[in-house]
C-alpha cells in the first residue's frame, strides 16, 4: 500500500523545507493522474482539492478541523463519487458534531440524514484491514513527523 500527500506551498519542519513534489517524487499536477493507478491507494491532503477533485476511489476521509457552510458540503463531497467496488464512504471527523454538518447542507437539501455510529469497533476493523499490507509498520512512521508537524501548522482536513 502506498501513499501520497497534497498540500498547497511549503512545509518548514525543523529546519527542514518540503513541498508536496519532493515528498511524492513527481510533480504536483501529477497526481490525480498517478494517483488514479493501482499503485496508489492512500491519499493525504491538507487544505487542498476541495472542489474540482472528483477522484471515484476515494472512500474514506478523516476531518481534524472545523468545516462550515459550503466549505463542510464542498469538502464532504469528495467522497460521493460512484465507483466499481465502492460499496460505501466513511467520514471519521473529530472536530464537527453532526448538526453542524446537517446545519451546512441545510441550504441543499430539504432533509439532511446522518447516520450515527452504529458499530464503534469498525474504527478497528479497519485498523487490521490496513495492518495487513504492511502499510502501518513499513511506510507510515517514516511520514508521521512530517505529517504530525503538517497537522500542527497548517490545521489540515485530511483525507484518505
Amino acid at each position: 500500500m502506498k501513499a501520497l500527500v497534497a498540500f498547497s506551498g511549503e512545509l518548514h519542519i525543523d529546519g527542514n523545507t518540503y513541498t508536496e513534489a519532493e515528498l511524492n517524487t513527481f510533480s504536483e499536477t501529477e497526481l490525480p493522474r498517478r494517483f488514479d493507478t493501482p499503485e496508489y491507494q492512500v491519499l493525504i491532503v491538507a487544505e487542498k482539492y476541495q472542489t474540482g477533485f472528483d477522484q471515484p476511489k476515494l472512500c474514506g476521509m478523516y476531518i481534524d478541523k472545523k468545516l462550515a457552510g459550503l466549505q463542510a458540503v464542498q469538502t464532504l463531497s469528495r467522497l460521493n463519487r460512484t465507483y466499481h467496488g465502492k460499496e460505501r464512504t466513511f467520514i471519521l471527523d473529530f472536530q464537527n458534531t453532526m448538526d453542524d454538518i446537517k446545519e451546512a447542507f441545510r441550504p441543499f437539501y430539504e432533509v439532511s440524514s446522518i447516520e450515527a455510529v452504529s458499530d464503534k469497533n469498525q474504527i478497528y476493523q479497519l485498523e487490521a484491514r490496513i495492518r495487513q499490507f504492511g502499510f502501518v509498520d513499513d511506510v507510515a512512521p517514516k511520514f508521521y513527523p512530517i505529517l504530525s508537524s503538517l497537522r500542527r501548522s497548517m490545521l489540515p482536513c485530511w483525507a484518505v
